[in-house]
């Protein structure tokens, strides 16, 4: 039971050429301070990737709404589609939000039909 409540090392996107295949074969939702790239894959797992530019702000800025996301993802598994690579790309005005309205704008955009 903890352990769906876990973020695992297999739950990551970690390399290059992965994020690459999901901006460009994937499709993607927008949101006011979100990118969500969204591809299936044969893992049989959901798989989180974040990507943070420097535009967004320094090291500790870009570090905080990672783990804020990843924290998300952690809680909300059920909400992201089975069997898919996820890359959330965070727009600059995403660091001044909070968990709350994180969570509630991607709660908005991963509860709609087209994911089921």
């Amino acid at each position: 039971m903890i352990s769906e409540f876990s973020f695992k090392r297999k739950e990551r996107v970690g390399k290059k050429s992965e994020y690459i295949e999901v901006y460009q074969n994937g499709c993607s939702f927008e949101t006011k301070h979100f990118k969500l790239n969204i591809l299936k894959n044969s893992r049989n797992i959901r798989r989180l990737g974040i990507s943070v530019s420097k535009k967004t702000g320094n090291a500790v800025v870009r570090n905080h709404v990672k783990r804020i996301i990843r924290e998300f993802f952690r809680l909300n598994k059920k909400l992201f589609p089975q069997n898919s690579d996820i890359v959330v790309t965070v727009k600059p005005g995403a660091v001044d939000q909070t968990y709350h309205s994180i969570s509630k704008e991607l709660n908005a955009v991963l509860s709609r039909d087209r994911f089921r």
